[in-house]
């Protein structure tokens, strides 16, 4: 994974919400999550998953969405820790969402945590 600095303010340069989905040998599994992101209400995202798959099965089927939000990252398999670790590093947006490779989050998920820091922007974290 190849980490970008970031100081912690938005610059408006990127999107101002990332999600971050850490996978492992899903293959075409994983894409039951990534779609279920890419379908939800709110759009202003990037979607980072980080792949520490021992095959190349993720990647080709992750190859196949083509949206510009998607964001691959490889990574050697070091742990789930690291893997967030190097999905919150791929991004430079102020707000990080997660979720796991094999769920399927509600159409207004991503809006609703958005939201949430909207209401309470003192807030740190939000889990649900």
């Amino acid at each position: 994974c190849n980490p970008m600095s970031y100081d912690g303010e938005h610059t408006g340069a990127g999107p101002r919400v990332a999600v971050v989905i850490p996978t492992r040998d899903r293959g075409e599994a994983v894409l039951r999550a990534v779609r279920s992101v890419l379908a939800g209400s709110f759009t202003a995202f990037e979607l980072v998953v980080v792949d520490q798959s021992d095959d190349p099965r993720t990647q080709t089927a992750l190859a196949t969405i083509d949206d510009a939000r998607v964001v691959y990252r490889r990574d050697p398999r070091r742990g789930l820790s690291h893997a967030l670790n190097c999905g919150v590093a791929a991004t430079a947006a102020e707000l990080i969402a997660i979720t796991g490779d094999d769920c399927e989050v509600a159409p207004d998920w991503l809006a609703r945590v958005v939201a949430a820091f909207a209401e309470s922007p003192d807030a740190g974290i939000v889990f649900g």
